[in-house]
């Protein structure tokens, strides 16, 4: 909705507006975003996590990754495959927010400073930044993620 919104607020009465989302937009899409993204790989990544846990333990049987998927699903259904599901959304809400936000708005700065679309250095440095503080303030809640998916 917000960057079909943005699109065509861009192309309206064929001027160009200045680009990006507002803030507000921004930290809705990209927790909306992270929110989708997290629902369609958790139990992928849930799989994942069992499966690195298991690897270290001392005369653990074999199993592979869809064997893991199945016992999951098999002896909790649906259930099992989001177990440890919340604290997942309680992260990646705050945390693709953030990030979408500050790569959003440090973007639309440097070309509010600079006259000019930003370079692909920019942009970059703009994801690395954004990452790297959403990151850190979301950071306990993946401790406590990994901690439930793990658990047997």
């Amino acid at each position: 909705f917000f960057l079909a919104k943005h699109e065509e607020d861009r192309r309206s009465n064929g001027t160009r507006r200045e680009w990006g989302l507002s803030p507000l937009e921004s930290l809705a899409s990209g927790s909306l975003a992270g929110v989708c993204s997290a629902l369609c790989t958790y139990p992928l990544d849930m799989t994942r996590a069992q499966l690195a846990v298991l690897k270290r333990k001392r005369n653990a049987p074999h199993v592979g990754f869809v064997t893991i998927l199945n016992k999951n699903y098999s002896e909790r259904g649906v259930k099992g495959l989001f177990r440890g599901i919340t604290p997942t959304m309680l992260g990646i809400l705050p945390y693709a927010g953030i990030a979408f936000t500050l790569n959003e708005q440090g973007k639309r700065k440097i070309q509010n400073m600079t006259g000019r679309e930003p370079t692909t250095g920019d942009k970059m440095q703009c994801g690395a930044l954004s990452g790297l503080f959403a990151q850190t303030l979301t950071y306990p809640l993946e401790v406590t993620r990994r901690r439930m998916q793990t658990m047997g």
